[in-house]
């Protein structure tokens, strides 16, 4: 079975709050981000170089995927190359 990519710190504690936000007016909609987000997290450990690269607004390491409702993006990190290391979900600073 693949490895999961891993959520970066700073990507986990924005989506435990944008979560949070999201829960007081639609909890529906939160649980769904949370689970587009682990979601996307599996498929890109499976397929660490998915997404859009998009160098008029990121590096070339940087990867957009998009989801239904949602966008994120990930940043290809050396170690990622192989199947042992997965890519982190981060948003940019």
């Amino acid at each position: 079975m693949a490895k999961s990519a891993v959520l970066a710190p700073l990507a986990r504690r924005d989506l435990l709050g944008a979560t949070r936000w999201i829960a007081k007016d639609n909890p529906t909609a939160a649980v769904a981000l949370r689970d587009a987000v682990f979601a996307a997290a599996r498929r890109i450990g499976e397929h660490p170089h998915i997404g859009v690269i998009k160098p008029t607004v990121a590096s070339e390491a940087m990867r957009f995927v998009m989801l239904t409702g949602f966008s994120i993006h990930h940043c290809i990190q050396r170690e990622s190359r192989s199947s042992h290391h997965p890519a982190n979900i981060a948003r940019r600073p």
